[in-house]
């Protein structure tokens, strides 16, 4: 039989890569408009210490995640569910993080500094991935899984994955995956095997998840509270959203294409991540476009100045009588002031 001429899986394989590349890009771009505005105004006034400790914290723990996850699917012939993008933006995410860090040292912070809340929560969440250390450590929880197993003492004993594989999907596979069967009433379905995500190299990834449930919250709040969103940029978040949603498209494209979705549970965090900055990007948007953008300026390129009131009065001579006046007007475009 003639073959066709678009080999789908090729053409899979490159919306594939075009997905990573377009979220590391998004998810890199928005921190530079902040180091740009650090650097020309010589301060960081208005910066939030506290998130800046946050995402510090966050971008560390996710970086040693995922370049972790990327060795051991190397090592043990996994499937790649930790991509090269996946690795490279912790990695930069964290540099441009320490360079926010740094500027907040040396910079004019106008009196503003680290909350004890925020401290106290970080030293928290640096127990815990400690605490998952040593319990890995002492055998309670394993460091890592490999399919059905966890921690496997040789790569023989791992899957090897291939470049095409066979797109069939078994119950045997379903167990691999980490699914487990249960019965309610006289009808079978699967459950996930939570045990098998609890480990200690996904803990890493798991706290930058928890940062993300909340480091959103405050400007949420904030536009609520003001009724508002002048003073927000939204490229912002039209950038994470954007970078949110063509990371998990990317995952969900290769477990498509290679009928396995360990391609998605491997890299839950990531998966995770993803869908709660899509779910605040979208909320925050929201506000700016719907909510409250009756109260956003017509134009807020314009600057308006203030001029004094000049009144000009024609008074008749003999009766004293004021026969007419004219009024400058006030609030003209500054542009318009002479």
């Amino acid at each position: 039989p003639p073959q066709p001429m678009v080999d789908f899986y090729d053409v899979g394989r490159a919306v594939s890569w075009s997905c990573g590349a377009s979220y590391l890009m998004c998810w890199s771009i928005v921190f530079y408009p902040q180091i740009y505005l650090n650097c020309t105004r010589r301060s960081v006034k208005g910066l939030s210490m506290d998130l800046i400790l946050y995402n510090t914290v966050g971008y560390i723990s996710y970086s040693i995640y995922c370049v972790s996850r990327w060795f051991i699917q190397e090592k043990y012939g996994l499937v790649h569910s930790v991509t090269i993008f996946d690795v490279a933006f912790p990695l930069h995410a964290f540099c441009a993080t320490t360079v926010i860090a740094v500027q907040c040292c040396c910079f004019d912070k106008g009196g503003q500094k680290l909350s004890v809340l925020s401290i106290i929560v970080s030293c928290v969440i640096v127990c815990l991935l400690l605490f998952a250390c040593i319990a890995a450590e002492g055998e309670v929880i394993p460091w890592f899984e490999v399919g059905g197993d966890t921690a496997p003492t040789s790569p023989t004993q791992a899957p090897q994955a291939s470049d095409k594989p066979d797109l069939t999907l078994t119950e045997g596979d379903l167990a691999d995956l980490g699914f487990v069967a249960g019965d309610e009433g006289s009808e079978a379905f699967l459950l996930p095997d939570i045990k098998r995500y609890i480990t200690a190299i996904g803990s890493f990834g798991y706290v930058k998840l928890l940062i993300n449930c909340f480091k959103y919250l405050p400007q949420v709040l904030m536009n609520a509270q003001r009724q508002s969103t002048e003073g927000m940029s939204h490229w912002t978040y039209v950038l994470d959203l954007g970078g949110g949603i063509t990371s998990i498209l990317q995952n969900v494209i290769n477990a498509m294409l290679h009928n396995d979705l360990e391609y998605i549970l491997a890299n839950l965090p990531k998966m995770l991540i993803s869908a709660t900055a899509v779910f605040y990007d979208s909320l925050i948007l929201f506000q700016h476009f719907v909510l409250y953008a009756a109260d956003r300026p017509a134009h807020p390129g314009v600057q308006y100045a203030t001029v004094p009131t000049v009144v000009t009065a024609t008074v008749d001579a003999e009766s004293g009588v004021e026969l007419s006046t004219s009024n400058a007007v006030i609030g003209k475009p500054a542009s318009a002031v002479e």
